[in-house]
C-alpha cells in the first residue's frame, strides 16, 4: 500500500511545467488498521454471544452501550437503548442504594459488586448481580461505568422462600 501526493508545478507564466510525485509506503498502516478492525470484530462477538447483560454509562448515568440482550429486556434496539439514564429500569426505592454504590467506586476501587433488580418492558421485576467497573482518566476523575449483570432471580426467590419458611425442610 502506498499513498501517492501529486503536484504539478507551472512555468512563470502559469503554463504546466512538471509534476513532482511523493510516494509514501503505508503498508503497516494499512495492517494495523485490518488488525483493529478484526481484534473489534471480534471483541463485538464476544459481547453479543453474553447471556449476561453488558452496558456503560457516563458519569451522569446515561447509557453509552448496551449489548443486545440486555436490551432485548426493555424490548429496545440498543440504539433506542442509548441516552437513557439507567435508573429509569431501576424500581425508585433502589435509586439511593444504587447511586451510593456507584459512588463507593473510585481510582484505588475500581470494581464491585452489588444486586439491584430491574423493571422489564412487561411490567415483571427481575433480580440482578451487577460486577460494576469504573472507567477513570490519568487525574482519577469518571469517565464511564461498564457493568455485568447476571440474572440472580431464581436465587432469590429461593432466598426469600427459605427466610419465610418455604425452603427446604421449612414445609
Amino acid at each position: 500500500w502506498v499513498n501517492l501526493t501529486v503536484s504539478l508545478v507551472r512555468k512563470a507564466k502559469g503554463l504546466p511545467d512538471y509534476f513532482v510525485a511523493v510516494v509514501e509506503d503505508i503498508t503497516q498502516l494499512k495492517l494495523a488498521e485490518q488488525a483493529l478492525r478484526q481484534s473489534e470484530e471480534r471483541y463485538r462477538h464476544v459481547v453479543e454471544a453474553q447471556t449476561d447483560l453488558i452496558c456503560r454509562f457516563d458519569a451522569n448515568l446515561n447509557l453509552t452501550f448496551i449489548n443486545q440482550p440486555h436490551s432485548l429486556l426493555f424490548d429496545k434496539s440498543p440504539e433506542e437503548m442509548i441516552g437513557i439514564n439507567i435508573l429509569d429500569g431501576i424500581p425508585l426505592e433502589y435509586h439511593a442504594s444504587v447511586m451510593t454504590h456507584l459512588a463507593s467506586l473510585n481510582a484505588t476501587k475500581q470494581v464491585s459488586t452489588n444486586e439491584n433488580p430491574l423493571l422489564m418492558a412487561d411490567g415483571t421485576q427481575r433480580w440482578f448481580q451487577w460486577t460494576n467497573r469504573i472507567i477513570v482518566d490519568e487525574a482519577g476523575r469518571t469517565i464511564e461505568y461498564q457493568n455485568v449483570g447476571r440474572d440472580i432471580t431464581e436465587r432469590r426467590q429461593a432466598e426469600e422462600g427459605q427466610h419465610h419458611g418455604h425452603g427446604v425442610g421449612g414445609e
